[in-house]
């Protein structure tokens, strides 16, 4: 059917009951194909669509939202948007509201508190039905409570078990298994480099390495844990001076990729090379505590999170919170990606 448009319709703003008109069908026929509710036939459907298409109707989003108290918006709030954890979690995140026809608004926000309070304050009044946070750094009780009656999943490169609709990698779970498979495979002298000394998610590391050391009976050496800023050249020098002055140690947990580069000139400078063999060629066994690709350099093992998966889940709690099905979202489990460089 073609349909045609005549010259009333251009003089002004088309509305639903001009879509009705030209499809010859009822306003609430139109209705429900526009919100995909209710019994409509697929021939209806393709006819309002028709007309839809030819009059250029916009749905009045305003009006919707005041009679069904919803407006699909979710309000996503995170640190740094180009930060290589947040993209991943951002892919996992919008991927899953949108396939279940929510629609994600993005917002950056600074390190002060007054800044975040600002952009969340700015989604409440654009009145989101939901807001995801995704944040560095640990959020405050006063603003849990402030969020209260908001829908709210949170997701921190700390992991909170106390706190409801909190989800984040589970550093301590991590390390453990990667020092786990160094000892495993022979190793007994382990360091550990990186990572700032007031860091929680540093401590949760070392934590886990602990927990493993401790389970095998192998004796740590605090001063093989060696805390460095996020600069490859330090961390170069870190690495060699540690090995230059302890040869004994035949592996490395480095904290991230920055560190992990670092570590590998350093070895290099200490006149060893980075691999698996530490009984003939004395290389050193290098593993990087957070998902990398494949480098030039050297194939680097490492550990993956699954930061997609962690977005996943973090929206499919706030969809069950909307829904009125509230529950708490489950840690996802970390995983060795094993290549040569361990």
């Amino acid at each position: 059917m073609v349909l045609q448009m005549d010259s009333k319709h251009s003089a002004k703003k088309p509305t639903i009951a001009d879509v009705a008109a030209l499809a010859g069908v009822s306003v609430a026929a139109v209705s429900q194909v526009i919100s995909g509710k209710g019994r409509i036939s697929s021939w209806t459907a393709q006819i309002v669509k028709d007309a839809i298409n030819e009059l250029g109707y916009v749905r009045n989003h305003n009006a919707s939202t005041l009679r069904s108290g919803k407006t699909n918006l979710i309000g996503i709030v995170l640190h740094n948007i180009s930060d290589n954890f947040c993209a991943e979690l951002l892919d996992g995140v919008s991927g899953e509201l949108e396939a279940n026809g929510k629609i994600p608004l993005f917002i950056q926000y600074g390190k002060d508190g007054a800044s975040l309070e600002n952009r969340i304050d700015l989604f409440l009044h654009l009145n989101v039905d939901g807001i995801i946070l995704i944040t560095p750094y640990d959020v405050s009780d006063d603003l849990y409570i402030r969020l209260s009656n908001t829908p709210t999943a949170y997701i921190s490169r700390n992991c909170h078990y106390n706190k409801k609709h909190h989800i984040g990698p589970n550093y301590f779970n991590a390390v453990e298994t990667a020092t786990e498979h160094l000892i495993k495979h022979g190793h007994r002298n382990i360091a550990f480099i990186g990572g700032e000394k007031d860091s929680y998610s540093r401590a949760e590391r070392i934590g886990g390495f602990f927990s493993a050391l401790i389970s095998y009976d192998v004796i740590p050496h605090n001063e093989w844990i060696i805390d460095c800023p996020n600069n490859q050249r330090i961390a170069a020098e870190k690495t060699s001076n540690l090995l230059t002055h302890n040869p004994q140690i035949t592996a490395i947990l480095a904290y991230d990729e920055m560190t992990a580069n670092g570590a590998i000139h350093g070895i290099q400078q200490a006149g060893k090379s980075v691999g698996k063999d530490n009984y003939i060629a004395r290389q050193i066994a290098l593993l990087c505590l957070e998902n990398i690709p494949d480098t030039a350099i050297t194939n680097l093992t490492c550990i993956d999170f699954s930061l997609k998966e962690i977005g996943m889940r973090a929206a499919q709690d706030l969809i069950q919170q909307l829904e009125s099905h509230p529950g708490q979202p489950n840690n996802t489990v970390p995983k060795l990606i094993l290549r040569d460089s361990a």
